[in-house]
């Protein structure tokens, strides 16, 4: 069975960008990951922000199977501390761990990973992605504010608007009413 998510971590990737492009969403998401470093670089790579950019980039790099059997714990210094359910899952990720760094730094266009440590704890990775499931924003109004100056810096109008819908829709899944734009 690893052996069919490292097949999906090493030739997935390509059918899944292919997918998407082909979906029309491709070019909505293509804008959101250009958007990413730029919003890093100007708030000058804080720690907490590429914190949360590293998590993403992690969960987009290593595809949903693989993402389901971890869990983002911490990135400090450079390092991101990944919590996996077994010590299998922990070998595979250690054997793939310079791909997955090249992919998340990539993706974030700066170097904010250089080395990911793998931790076994189960129990935490079964609590995250449960609470992951039951997010809810307490200041709504106030990150539809951020977020709509946020898309300023996309020039293009479609691009934009894209943003804003994406955006919308991610709250929306998760249980958070929004105004459609």
């Amino acid at each position: 069975m690893l052996g069919l998510v490292v097949g999906e971590l090493e030739s997935g990737d390509r059918w899944r960008r292919e997918h998407i492009w082909s979906s029309g969403r491709g070019k909505a998401m293509d804008a959101l990951w250009q958007l990413l470093p730029h919003i890093l670089r100007e708030l000058d790579y804080q720690e907490d922000v590429c914190q949360e950019a590293a998590f993403v980039a992690w969960n987009h790099a290593v595809g949903e199977v693989i993402a389901n059997q971890c869990a983002p714990l911490r990135l400090h210094n450079k390092r991101l501390i990944i919590l996996t359910i077994s010590r299998v899952w922990k070998q595979q990720l250690q054997a793939m761990s310079s791909q997955i760094i090249f992919k998340i730094n990539r993706l974030l266009g700066a170097p904010v990973v250089a080395h990911i440590e793998y931790r076994i704890d189960a129990q935490q990775v079964m609590a995250r992605r449960q609470q992951r499931e039951e997010i809810h924003f307490e200041r709504l109004q106030e990150m539809m504010r951020d977020l709509e100056s946020d898309a300023e810096v996309i020039d293009d109008p479609e691009c934009r608007r894209a943003f804003l819908r994406a955006a919308s829709k991610c709250l929306a899944r998760r249980g958070v009413e929004t105004d459609d734009w």
